[in-house]
């Protein structure tokens, strides 16, 4: 099937027979609720030209389309097809990872789960998503000089094709092809799939033991991925999908047959011991297989059931037939008609074509000319861009991340230096990579607080490549909110230069809370520039962007865009890099409001079916919620600022130089000017210098460019006068009244707005279909009380959410906070204020366990501070969890009541330190604590004396005691800051 996009009548028609068929399954047919859908449906094909299904109807259509597929012998199972839902990737790395999940699902150890991945639909006027390979797993086939193949002689082009595209394998007859994708923009990119997640299955015959001398193998997973899943008038581009092998899918004369003629009939005895040594291997390998006699029985009995239910059954006999012993399954003498039915899974010209297509707009040649034309084309370019990249310099970039910055840092800085340099080994994560390769020269960036277990002494893999430095070069990433600040960046900083690397520059540190983005800019210009100088390559002055304090509109401007915007949730995936889910608010309940002070629980739907939620989120996992701004703070900016472009569409263009054509920018999406100043902007942080600088550049009122410039140039004035007003963009601007700002200048100045961090307050198997958050916001006046009123952008915004509102969020896992597997470890929990929120999700998990599940767990005791007994945070429900069993203990510490002596969490675990000891030391326990830094270092500081005084130990010995529950993974912290969120 050719890569047309279908008109908007087709598109509909067929929506209209799907939603029928699916509704007609729900026992819903002719209801409201169809009708409903129907409209939604019609409204959205006639804006955009497609629609979104829901995840439900996308499980339904994917399972009716393995129903319906004519060559399939197996559709007994169609049922049991699981759903991979990736629509919102926007990155071949991205579709790389879930396909990994795809894999180990389904490889399930050998016993084999059939499953399909879902990537984003075919939408007019963009490139596909797109799988290369014809399997996900396969093996590759290299050709020899003599016209031999060592490997499987079917993948020999691709395996040429994967070698011009820069992968190299071992030349071995079984190297795992790698995965090629490609994405609507940028270029196909290939990952080697891990060897941890292909189960391979040695070959070996029952009854000859020169079988396995032959060193053959198979692997487990037979999943196709170049077909396109159609449903719905929807076609999905990349659809990869997996059954499990029947044995005749899957050698004469030392067998002592006669192969010198035909009528010995060695060929059918060989290929009867063949497949009898396949059949061996995998069942002796505990390895999903089904022998064709097996599933032909399986097959008839389908096709009577799809008889008496449908009235029919398409069916192609030559595929559905056995290859070998045809004649006596019964499939072989039962007449089938071959019909299509949608949905379906229908074979498309293969993802070269369409990428050679759509980029130089070729002409149709015959599939083995084109591709052998663009295989021979990428594997002639790549070569001279090989030799050319072999006279660059090779750069590493690594980056340390548990929110995700430095991962979009790292990009950022990939693509500032390829333009001079090659950085070719770009390490996805130093946190989830315990041992990685270094190359000669290092960047990295780290946002995290503390750093990983990384030492000189133990970092054996790395030793190797100390003394191949030549230079490195650190952005740290941090918020000096905590104790620590930049602390690995730091730590990893000075064990470089202890080895005898050269620093490029010194250590920079991007702060959180003061302008971390224009820092980061500043650090990648710098760094091209001196890379270029140390290495004599010839850089132009910008290497990333234009500097903000030059803006101007000669230099970038809004003009209309002829896109049609996406929906939210898709446009903050593509800006943020991440899977944005639109939750419904389903219930907002304030657990004390004080005005200045609140605690709010916040109740959303997640997906829409509950047997699938589990698989969200797990108990101590975050979420990354997208703030919107205040509506009035957004209106009171329009109103100051000129655009002729209000209510439509825009995208922004800058121009790097005078005689340089505009360009779109690519940070943002098509969308309104208050879309852009709600959702992607961050109004409320206090401007930058450079900002203020810009902004001195726009106005010729003298005292105003005096002050704005002293400002920005005077670090010391600067920080006291942010520190006095913290000022949101508004407030500058009616500071400076004077100013005259473009819409597209101030939209190109404005930073990102960045999604805040909150911890999951629930338990997915407790609250089927739900997710709580428990947040605590608060307001005050700037200026010592005497300014504008001032609240969290992110609790400020959630705070007047009201049922049926969609709160825009990503998942975020948080392992180091999970429970332990072993759950008959005692558990301590101690919390302060909002930091209850993922122990209630502990607490209710183990609930779940015991009385649903009839699980014997360990002790669960919560030590629990707050103000005052109004605050104690779901009183009510940890009693009622104590007398059900989700909780073995509940204790409280009260640190603002009259007459009461002021008690902290962790003045608790001191009262009750024998018991903390046992349950912690003795018994092997595990210790959860969740606040803020202030209760960091209070529960490290009574730990400790409860070890000196119970343990009887030195203060250095409970120092190091300390640490080993830290590094055995036994003491964990979910630490949060006091930023206003």
């Amino acid at each position: 099937m050719k890569a047309v996009p279908r008109s908007s009548s087709e598109v509909l028609r067929q929506a209209k027979e799907f939603l029928k068929e699916y509704y007609v399954s729900l026992k819903k047919s002719g209801s409201a609720e169809e009708e409903a859908r129907w409209q939604e449906v019609v409204t959205s094909v006639e804006g955009r030209g497609t629609y979104r299904l829901t995840r439900s109807e996308l499980q339904y259509g994917a399972k009716l389309a393995w129903r319906n597929a004519p060559r399939c012998i197996g559709r007994m199972q169609w049922t049991r097809l699981e759903l991979f839902d990736a629509r919102d990737v926007t990155t071949p790395q991205e579709m790389f990872e879930i396909l990994c999940k795809h894999i180990e699902y389904s490889t399930n150890g050998g016993n084999v789960r059939s499953a399909i991945t879902v990537f984003p639909e075919r939408v007019p006027g963009r490139r596909d998503f797109r799988v290369w390979n014809q399997q996900l797993i396969a093996y590759a086939g290299y050709l020899n000089n003599d016209g031999s193949v060592t490997g499987d002689p079917a993948y020999v082009e691709f395996t040429q094709l994967c070698e011009g595209l820069g992968w190299k394998g071992k030349g071995s007859r079984f190297d795992v092809l790698p995965l090629v994708m490609s994405a609507p923009t940028g270029e196909p990119e290939w990952f080697d799939i891990p060897d941890d997640i292909v189960l391979r299955i040695p070959l070996k015959h029952p009854k000859y033991d020169w079988f396995s001398e032959m060193g053959l193998e198979w692997f487990a997973l037979p999943a196709v991925s170049s077909m396109m899943l159609d449903v719905g008038g929807v076609q999905y581009t990349g659809a990869p999908f997996n059954g499990w092998y029947m044995s005749t899918e899957t050698f004469g004369e030392k067998m002592g047959l006669d192969t010198s003629t035909n009528v010995s009939l060695w060929k059918d005895d060989v290929n009867v011991e063949v497949n009898k040594a396949v059949l061996h291997s995998f069942e002796e390998a505990g390895v999903t297989l089904v022998d064709h006699h097996t599933a032909s029985e399986s097959f008839i009995q389908f096709m009577s059931n799809e008889q008496r239910d449908r009235g029919g059954c398409p069916a192609d006999w030559v595929w559905i037939v056995p290859p070998i012993s045809g004649s006596i399954t019964p499939v072989f003498h039962q007449e089938m008609s071959l019909y299509y039915l949608k949905p379906a899974y229908e074979y498309q010209e293969p993802a070269w074509e369409d990428f050679a297509r759509y980029n130089r707009g070729t002409a149709i040649l015959s599939p083995s000319q084109l591709f052998r034309k663009v295989a021979l084309t990428v594997l002639f370019a790549s070569s001279l861009y090989r030799k050319a990249l072999a006279r660059r310099l090779r750069v590493t970039i690594l980056y340390a991340t548990e929110t995700g910055r430095s991962q979009l840092y790292a990009h950022n800085l990939s693509q500032a230096l390829k333009r001079y340099f090659n950085p070719e080994n770009f390490i996805r994560n130093l946190y989830e990579q315990k041992h990685a390769e270094f190359n000669k020269n290092i960047i990295n960036s780290s946002d995290n607080a503390t750093q990983p277990n990384f030492t000189k002494d133990n970092m054996s893999d790395f030793n190797e490549a100390y003394e191949q430095y030549k230079m490195f070069a650190i952005f740290a990433l941090g918020s000096t909110k905590y104790k620590y600040y930049c602390l690995f960046g730091k730590y990893l900083f000075s064990l470089l230069e202890e080895c005898g690397a050269h620093s490029l520059a010194p250590l920079t540190c991007g702060d959180e809370l003061n302008h971390q983005e224009q820092t980061f800019n500043a650090w990648v210009d710098n760094i091209v520039k001196v890379l270029g100088e140390e290495m004599q390559v010839e850089v132009a002055q910008q290497s990333s962007m234009i500097n903000v304090e030059e803006l101007t509109a000669n230099r970038v401007r809004l003009t209309s865009s002829p896109f049609t915007k996406s929906s939210l949730e898709k446009s903050l995936s593509q800006v943020h890099r991440k899977s944005v889910f639109s939750c419904p608010v389903l219930e907002s309940t304030m657990l004390f409001d004080h005005g200045d002070r609140w605690t709010q629980l916040l109740v959303l739907k997640v997906g829409e079916e509950a047997e699938a939620e589990e698989s969200l989120y797990s108990p101590g996992d975050h979420v990354g919620v997208f703030p919107h701004n205040s509506p009035t703070l957004v209106s009171s900016l329009l109103n100051r600022l000129s655009s002729p472009y209000l209510g439509e569409p825009v995208k922004l263009e800058v121009r790097l130089g005078k005689d340089m054509h505009w360009e779109t920018d690519p940070r943002l999406p098509p969308a309104t000017l208050r879309e852009l100043l709600t959702h992607y902007l961050d109004l409320t942080t206090p401007p930058s210098p450079a900002f203020l600088l810009m902004l001195a550049a726009h106005t010729t009122h003298t005292p105003h460019v005096r002050r704005l410039t002293n400002l920005a140039k005077d670090y010391k004035k600067y920080q006291e006068w942010r520190a006095w007003k913290w000022p949101n963009v508004l407030e500058v601007l009616e500071e400076f009244s004077s100013v005259r700002v473009d819409a597209g200048v101030l939209v190109a100045a404005l930073p990102l707005l960045q999604p805040r961090y909150y911890s999951i307050s629930s338990c997915p198997a407790f609250h089927r279909g739900e997710l709580h958050l428990t947040l605590s916001g608060v307001q005050y006046c700037t200026q010592d009380g005497t300014g504008p009123v001032h609240r969290g952008v992110t609790t400020g915004y959630l705070k007047e959410v009201t049922p049926g509102n969609q709160v825009h969020l990503f998942f975020k896992s948080a392992p180091t906070f999970h429970l332990p597997e072993d759950l008959s470890l005692p558990i301590i929990m101690v919390g302060a204020g909002s930091g209850v929120a993922p122990l209630r999700g502990f607490w209710q998990h183990y609930h779940y366990l015991r009385r649903t599940k009839g699980v014997t767990t360990g002790s669960l005791t919560l030590y629990y501070g707050c103000r005052t007994e109004e605050e104690d945070l779901f009183n009510q429900e940890k009693w009622n969890m104590v007398r059900q069993g989700g909780l073995t203990r509940h204790r409280v510490a009260l640190s603002r009541t009259p007459h009461l002596p002021k008690m902290y969490a962790q003045d608790l675990l001191r009262v009750y330190s024998k018991e903390v000891y046992k349950e912690l030391v003795e018994e092997g326990g595990h210790l959860y604590v969740c606040g803020s830094q202030a209760l960091s270092d209070g529960v490290s500081s009574a730990l400790q004396n409860i070890l000196m005084e119970q343990g009887r130990l030195t203060t250095q010995q409970s120092a190091v005691l300390l640490a080993s529950l830290k590094g055995e993974g036994r003491y964990h912290e979910d630490i949060f800051s006091t930023r206003l969120a």
